[in-house]
């Protein structure tokens, strides 16, 4: 199943105003197109704040448009489905005055005024149907295994994938990061892709610590990869200087 994963934390300011995060503001091609709240249908012109959801689901004019939203924690959310109107001038003066207007939906996660260090986690399942968003959102195959200022890393169990990033030197699941930077470890039969990246493109150098598995050697690697044993684990070293973020892999494998 084609999936999502969207993590954000350290949600935090000093002002007395609403702060949110918004999942969806989507114009509908068709206003007659149905949007849902944990099973409940929003009528046009409606806003509803809706506590303890785990899913939702944007009915789209094809299956292709349509977008499943699932929350790994029971969440609050602002829900809406209205019509905004507007005119282009108000973003630049050479513009049309003319008033134009469209049916709007919309999911926003609110954080209150002035948080401090809010989070938010949830799933986006494109084109999949309302049946299979709410059973996913009972039975989920992605495990968030943290999300916090340091540290965001999931674990899909379907695909044995497991992804993170670190935005300072630390350690995870028996992964360590000896800088920032971002991993992906993909374990099939008999092998161990991994792929790392500086998102950030401020480091010459990324540096982590993998365990290593038993009986497995070097398949393939990309050229900008170093490696050597420490203890149990690869030291893998990727040469990042002037890559523009770009991901590079190395292949363990019998």
């Amino acid at each position: 199943m084609e999936k999502i994963v969207a993590l954000g934390s350290g949600i935090s300011s000093k002002e007395n105003l609403n702060t949110e995060t918004i999942v969806e503001n989507r114009q509908l091609t068709n206003p007659t197109n149905a949007f849902s709240v944990g099973g409940t249908t929003l009528s046009t012109g409606q806003t509803k704040t809706v506590s303890n959801v785990k899913w939702a689901y944007l009915n789209g004019s094809s299956q292709n448009e349509s977008m499943g939203y699932v929350f790994p924690a029971a969440t609050t959310v602002t829900s809406y489905k209205k019509v905004q109107s507007g005119d282009w001038k108000t973003l630049n003066t050479r513009n049309s005055p003319s008033p134009v207007s469209a049916t709007y939906a919309g999911l926003r996660i609110p954080h209150g005024k002035a948080p401090q260090n809010k989070s938010y986690s949830y799933i986006l399942l494109p084109g999949k149907s309302k049946q299979a968003t709410e059973a996913y959102s009972k039975k989920m195959d992605v495990e968030i295994r943290a999300n916090n200022l340091n540290q965001q890393a999931v674990f899909d169990k379907s695909q044995n994938l497991w992804i993170g990033n670190f935005l300072q030197p630390s350690s995870l699941n028996g992964y360590a990061a000896k800088t920032r930077g971002s991993m992906m470890v993909k374990k099939a039969s008999g092998s161990e892709k991994i792929v790392i990246s500086d998102p950030s493109m401020e480091q010459s150098k990324v540096t982590f610590l993998v365990p290593q598995q038993t009986g497995y050697k070097l398949k393939r690697k990309s050229p900008e990869i170093t490696y050597s044993t420490q203890g149990k684990n690869w030291l893998i070293q990727v040469n990042t200087s002037a890559k523009n973020g770009a991901s590079f892999t190395i292949l363990f494998g019998k």
